[in-house]
């Protein structure tokens, strides 16, 4: 009897939060795509894509936002490092995860400019504003209808 209460205290505390954090690990990676999409949909519309610079630009902005994207994730895991360990950590460590900080800026800058010139042969100059006006414009809307959700995941078809 003994046991069959370790065994279900066991699950209690290591298998139900292990499958309920794998379920909230597939609920943001299905929000996320979600978010694409409408980003790409919100895109499209506001720049008014042809069929052609729809087939030649959609797949250079995707690799684009998708290699943005992971730098962003490496400067969320750096920051969510320093928050778990950050009173522990030495002051060479901090000046590390500072130095670490802006690399991943550069990195973000220098891949900004490389696929400038990459839009440059895809789209017209006027177009191309558009797009950085649109991504702007959608993280606003993004960031207002969250606070508005008070954090829930924002459908922009509102």
């Amino acid at each position: 009897m003994k046991t069959i209460k370790i065994i279900y205290i066991f699950f209690f505390f290591v298998a139900v939060p292990a499958t309920v954090s794998a379920q909230s690990g597939k609920e943001i990676c299905k929000k996320r795509a979600q978010i694409q999409a409408e980003k790409l949909q919100f895109i499209e519309e506001k720049l008014q894509l042809t069929y052609e610079e729809k087939t030649l630009f959609l797949p250079v902005f995707k690799e684009f936002d998708t290699k943005r994207e992971n730098l962003h994730q490496e400067r969320h895991k750096i920051f969510r490092n320093y928050k778990k360990n950050g009173l522990n950590m030495s002051e060479a460590e901090i000046l590390k995860t500072a130095d670490q900080l802006v690399e991943i800026d550069i990195q973000t800058a220098a891949l900004e400019k490389q696929y400038l010139e990459k839009y440059k042969k895809l789209l017209p100059p006027v177009k191309i504003l558009l797009l950085f006006q649109s991504e702007y414009e959608f993280k606003k809307e993004l960031l207002r209808k969250m606070k508005g959700g008070k954090g829930q995941h924002p459908n922009l078809d509102d």
